[in-house]
């Protein structure tokens, strides 16, 4: 088998935080989410037949090296860190971050991810 776009992106992405190339802290954030959702296209294109061994323990690793740069007190950071505990299986921490949101314009999609918490769900759901 071929490997795929997404798969070489991965890779490559994932290459250039372990050769350090990336200094700041900001720039590993923004690489990593990009990793964690370049993985994310496999589901949403229903292409978990390409996904190997080896992609999926990097993603975990990716995933576990993301919480680290995220805080819980940056609003942009909030529901990243709710997706991230989410996917990890880490139900509890990801219900105590989302219980902080308050703005009512993040009620519907507060909502979507309690429900997929409540449910135990760490795979990826559509949000519409």
């Amino acid at each position: 088998m071929q490997p795929h776009l997404f798969h070489i992106t991965l890779i490559l992405k994932y290459a250039a935080l372990s050769n350090q190339t990336v200094g700041k802290i900001d720039n590993e954030k923004m690489l990593r989410i990009m990793i964690m959702r370049s993985f994310n296209d496999y589901i949403r294109e229903e292409r978990l037949d390409e996904v190997t061994e080896f992609m999926n323990d990097l993603y975990i690793k990716n995933l576990i090296s993301l919480l680290s740069l995220l805080n819980e007190n940056k609003v942009n950071d909030i529901f990243t860190l709710v997706e991230v505990n989410r996917q990890l299986g880490n139900f509890k921490k990801s219900k105590k971050i989302l219980e902080r949101v308050t703005s009512p314009s993040a009620s519907p999609l507060k909502d979507l991810y309690m429900i997929q918490i409540e449910r135990f769900n760490p795979e990826l759901f559509r949000l519409n």
